[in-house]
C-alpha cells in the first residue's frame, strides 16, 4: 500500500473550540454556531442534517439554550454528565446518532479524570510518571483521537486560564510571566481545533452595554486570523466552514500505526536484576 496520494480535503466535519471565562459567551455562541451549521447542512440536504443536536452538559449551561433550538426546529438531547468515561460514551454514541455535538465544559472531565486516578491510587497528588498515563493511549489521549477521527462535528467550549512562562530575574529569582490564554484542559487539547476562538466579556459603563467579543486564536484555513467580532454569529465563522469537505469523507489522522517493528531491543533493557520482581512499566490506575 503506497503511503502517499494526491492530496484532497478530507476534513468533512467542524472540530471548533471556545474559550473564555465566566459570562463570556461561550456556551451561546456554540449554539448559534450549531444552529446556523444544521441549518446549512439542511440546505445542502446532507441526511445526517435531521438528526438532534447532542449536549454534554457539566455546567447545566443547556437549560437556557432550549428556546433557542426549539425557534429554530432542532431537537436538543442533553446529557447532564461530567467524568471522563462519559464523554468518552457521549461522543461515540453522538457519532452515530446526532448531527452535531456540544461539549460544555470540556474542564470538567480532565479534572474528574485526575480526581479518579488519584482515588484509585489511594493518593493525594500525582507523581511525575503518572503523567504519562494520564495523558497517554490508556488516559486523555482516548478523546483526543476520538475529536480528531470521528465523523461528527464537534464544538469544543473550555474555561480560559493564564498560559505562563518561567524565568529568572537579574537578581537570581524564578518568576512568572503571563504569556498568553490557554484553555484549562489537558495541555495539548486546546490544540486540537481547527477552529479555536476566545471569547471575552466587556462592559461600557458609558452606555451600560455588555459585549462578548470573538478572537480568533487560530483558524487552519487562515481565512479567520486574528479577526474579532462583537457577539459573533455563525455567518462570523462561515469563511472557515465553507471550506469543510461537508457531507464528503472525512479522514483525520491513521492511529493504528505503530513503530513497534522498527525498535530493538537489548537483553539488558527487560531482563530483570537477580532477587527483585519485574514491574511492567505501565500504570494500571
Amino acid at each position: 500500500m503506497e503511503m502517499f496520494q494526491s492530496a484532497e480535503s478530507t476534513t468533512a466535519f467542524l472540530k471548533m473550540g471556545i474559550m473564555g471565562k465566566q459570562g463570556a459567551g461561550k456556551s451561546f455562541t456554540a449554539a448559534k454556531v450549531a444552529v446556523g451549521l444544521v441549518n446549512l447542512l439542511k440546505e445542502k440536504k446532507i441526511d445526517y442534517a435531521s438528526k438532534p443536536v447532542a449536549f454534554f452538559d457539566t455546567e447545566t449551561g443547556s437549560d437556557w439554550l432550549i428556546p433557542m433550538f426549539k425557534t429554530a426546529g432542532i431537537p436538543l438531547v442533553v446529557a447532564k454528565k461530567k467524568s471522563f468515561a462519559d464523554l468518552l460514551s457521549a461522543t461515540r454514541w453522538a457519532e452515530q446518532n446526532a448531527s452535531l455535538f456540544i461539549i460544555d465544559s470540556i474542564t470538567h472531565p480532565w479534572r474528574e479524570l485526575l480526581e479518579s486516578y488519584m482515588k484509585t491510587k489511594q493518593r493525594s497528588f500525582l507523581q511525575i510518571d503518572d503523567w504519562g498515563y494520564l495523558k497517554g493511549s490508556h488516559g486523555w489521549q482516548q478523546f483526543t483521537d476520538l475529536y480528531v477521527n470521528t465523523k461528527l462535528h464537534i464544538i469544543m467550549c473550555g474555561r480560559a486560564g493564564d498560559d505562563t512562562e518561567q524565568y529568572t530575574d537579574e537578581n537570581g529569582k524564578r518568576q512568572f510571566e503571563k504569556v498568553g490564554v490557554k484553555m484549562k484542559t489537558e495541555t495539548e487539547t486546546g490544540f486540537e481545533p481547527s477552529l479555536l476562538v476566545l471569547m471575552e466579556r466587556e462592559f461600557n459603563s458609558h452606555l451600560n452595554k455588555v459585549t462578548h467579543r470573538g478572537i480568533i486564536m487560530k483558524d487552519r484555513s487562515a481565512t479567520l486570523d486574528d479577526k474579532e467580532f462583537d457577539d459573533p454569529t455563525f455567518k462570523d465563522f462561515l469563511p472557515h466552514i465553507a471550506l469543510l469537505n461537508l457531507g464528503g469523507g472525512h479522514l483525520g489522522v491513521d492511529t493504528a500505526g505503530n513503530s513497534q517493528h522498527i525498535l530493538t531491543m537489548e537483553k539488558r533493557d527487560w531482563q530483570p536484576v537477580p532477587g527483585t520482581s519485574v514491574r511492567s512499566p505501565v500504570l494500571h490506575g
